[in-house]
């Protein structure tokens, strides 16, 4: 097996899923821009982070990320807490309205997701999530 094809047909699905999120990217209440949605989802989709994990996370910088934190706690999306081990560590959670925000997005793409997948065969869908479970890992959970 050519080890050089895999990498490049992995980097093209991975180009996909970014090209079929960015779709998405401009959904919003229009009190949202595009990075505060972004800073959503990363909850959302994971554990709660600090501001340093979740910089990283962005590929942004510490005051940047601070700043969109702060603009979307005085929203009302986030939470600030102190973490049980450490009270100088702040955890960044979801509040309910985050989480509902959220929860929106995902049944409006979940909504175009079916449409587009409504032609899929039962076999089809099955070999479909088999082929995500391999991928999930062989590839991306490796480490």
């Amino acid at each position: 097996m050519n080890r050089d094809l895999l990498f490049s047909k992995t980097i093209e699905l991975i180009s996909d899923v970014m090209d079929y999120e960015s779709r998405y990217s401009s959904f919003s209440n229009k009190e949202l821009t595009n990075m505060q949605s972004n800073i959503l989802k990363i909850l959302y989709f994971s554990r709660p982070k600090n501001l340093s994990e979740l910089s990283k996370c962005l590929n942004i910088n510490l005051p940047n990320c601070s700043r969109e934190v702060k603009n979307l706690v005085n929203k009302g999306y986030l939470l600030k807490k102190s973490t049980t081990d450490d009270k100088r560590v702040t955890e960044i959670h979801l509040s309910d309205k985050g989480v509902s925000f959220i929860e929106n997005f995902i049944t409006i793409i979940k909504k175009d997701f079916m449409t587009s997948i409504s032609h899929l065969s039962d076999s089809d869908v099955e070999m479909s999530l088999d082929s995500i479970e391999t991928l999930t890992k062989n590839i991306f959970k490796t480490r």
